[in-house]
């Protein structure tokens, strides 16, 4: 939520004065909360996984210690929903982001190429994501 006041107080700033729009900078910015969402996604998909697997070996064995794996099972709910209030809020955020800049400073599509081109250099320089 900071960056996005920070982000917000800058293009304010920049629009304020009419300089030239620092894409690079705003893409630093969206990239460092970009990353956090992508490793809660990630997560999110471990976890997915492992609740899986517990219900499915809850499901087919009955020798095996079934109180222990329903208490992980519990404790896994309980991360569940954490991770998924993280993860709406972090995609509530990055929206807002990309929807004020789209508005204010990404009106032209060549802008729009730029500001993408710096945004996936930078997830790709940090390793959240893998370019073609």
């Amino acid at each position: 939520m900071r960056y996005f006041l920070l982000i917000l107080l800058f293009a304010s700033s920049c629009k304020s004065e009419k300089k030239k729009v620092d894409f690079s900078g705003m893409a630093q910015s969206i990239a460092d909360i970009e990353c956090r969402a992508i490793s809660i996604r990630e997560k999110r998909f471990e976890l997915a996984n492992d609740i899986r697997f517990i219900q499915d070996t809850l499901l087919v064995t009955k020798n095996i210690d079934s109180v222990r794996l329903k208490l992980k099972f519990a404790y896994l709910n309980n991360e569940r929903e954490t991770i998924i209030s993280k993860s709406q809020l972090m995609a509530d955020t990055i929206k807002n982001l990309i929807d004020s800049l789209s508005k204010n400073y990404l009106i032209d599509p060549a802008s729009k190429k730029q500001f993408n081109d710096s945004l996936n250099a930078i997830l790709a320089k940090r390793g959240c994501i893998d370019l073609p």
